[in-house]
C-alpha cells in the first residue's frame, strides 16, 4: 500500500514539474494565436480544474476544527512532523 502512494505522489510530482516547464510555452502559443483574452481564458480554465480537484479529491474540513483536521493527517502519516 505505501509503495502505491509513493508511485502516485511520485508521479503527480513529475506531472506538475512538467506543466511548470510546459505552462509557459502553451501561454505564448495561445496568445500569438487567439490573443490575449484566450490567455485569460486558458488560465481561468486551469484555475477551475485545479478547484474541481480539489473539490473531488480534497480532505473534506466542513464543519471540522483544524484541530481535528491536523489530528487525521498525522495519523494518515500525510502531515510531516
Amino acid at each position: 500500500m505505501v509503495f502505491g502512494a509513493l508511485v502516485v505522489i511520485g508521479l503527480t510530482y513529475g506531472l506538475g514539474r512538467l506543466a511548470n516547464v510546459a505552462g509557459p510555452f502553451i501561454v505564448a502559443r495561445v496568445y500569438a494565436e487567439l490573443g490575449y483574452e484566450a490567455v485569460f481564458g486558458f488560465v481561468a480554465g486551469c484555475y477551475v480544474l485545479r478547484g474541481l480537484g480539489y473539490a473531488v479529491y480534497g480532505l473534506r474540513a466542513t464543519e471540522r476544527s483544524l484541530e481535528d483536521v491536523n489530528g487525521r493527517l498525522a495519523l494518515e502519516g500525510r502531515l510531516a512532523s
